[in-house]
């Protein structure tokens, strides 16, 4: 009895063992905003072999921009061969807000004036994951978000060139 016990724990600790992801979490940085002075930095959390959840947050360091900045949440699907890697489909929401400029007319003539907007959005988004052996993490993905505002613009691209590392 006491052998088919220890078999049983065993196999059930090995079973356990087997379906571990290891690391859980990843921080990445958004390469192509670098360029664009602005800094964009995402963290992502592993909860199953197929899904994680995740924020973004971006933020412009110059006001010609139409988004200063934006806090997005994700949540992600994913359909590789290996955990959390591969093709992943992703849905989010969001607060995006800023300054734009808009004409308005006056007695005559028509001027430039600043406005300023916080609004709600919602999207989707497509992309891939690669991951290496060390846990240096890769995502490309591209996508779009509808924002429900009346000022501002009316979408944003959900787009990026992610690098970072998971742990």
């Amino acid at each position: 009895m006491k052998k088919i016990l220890t078999v049983l724990l065993l196999s059930i600790c090995w079973q356990l063992y087997s379906q571990d992801l290891g690391a859980k979490h990843e921080v990445k940085l958004d390469l192509p905003y670098i360029l664009a002075t602005a800094a964009k930095l995402e963290y992502e959390q592993i909860f199953s072999e197929g899904t994680t959840f995740g924020v973004s947050g971006l933020y412009h360091f110059n006001d010609y921009y139409n988004i200063t900045y934006h806090l997005l949440g994700f949540y992600r699907w994913y359909f590789g061969k290996e955990p959390i890697s591969g093709f992943f489909l992703e849905a989010n929401t969001g607060l995006f807000g800023g300054t734009y400029e808009s004409w308005i007319s006056k007695i005559g003539f028509e001027e430039k004036e600043k406005v300023d907007y916080t609004s709600f959005g919602a999207g989707v988004a497509l992309g891939w994951k690669f991951v290496t052996d060390t846990g240096i993490v890769l995502d490309v993905f591209g996508g779009a978000v509808r924002i429900t505002n009346d000022k501002g613009p009316e979408a944003f691209p959900r787009l990026g060139v992610c690098i970072g590392k998971r742990f």
